[in-house]
């Protein structure tokens, strides 16, 4: 007997005319992409640089607004082929392992 596996898709539905527009979605998506990751790296070079700000704190939001920058590129390819209309969808399995591809 074969075994099936059983597979999750997660589409995007509520956007209107996808396929019409999808060049607009991806540069909407894009910049504010492109907005986060300049004031996340502008933080992180404000608390690199100056001394008074290398207390623990800071160095946790470092830490954070880091690890947000690593994860939103790596999500970034994964929207943009879908916004694109190169996949319908993207497979469960696939979207659990995009937090671990963040940490490379």
């Amino acid at each position: 007997m074969e075994e099936e596996l059983n597979v999750t898709y997660i589409t995007f539905g509520g956007h209107v005319e996808l396929h019409k527009y999808r060049y607009l979605y991806f540069m909407v998506v894009f910049t504010v992409y492109i907005l986060i990751f300049c004031s996340n790296s502008t933080i992180v070079y404000l608390i690199w640089n100056h001394q008074n700000l290398h207390e623990p704190m800071y160095i946790f939001i470092a830490a954070l607004l880091s690890l947000d920058s690593c994860l939103a590129s790596s999500i970034l390819i994964l929207v943009s082929n879908i916004r694109l209309g190169r996949k319908a969808g993207i497979c469960h399995s696939r979207l659990a392992l995009v937090p671990g591809l963040s940490l490379n």
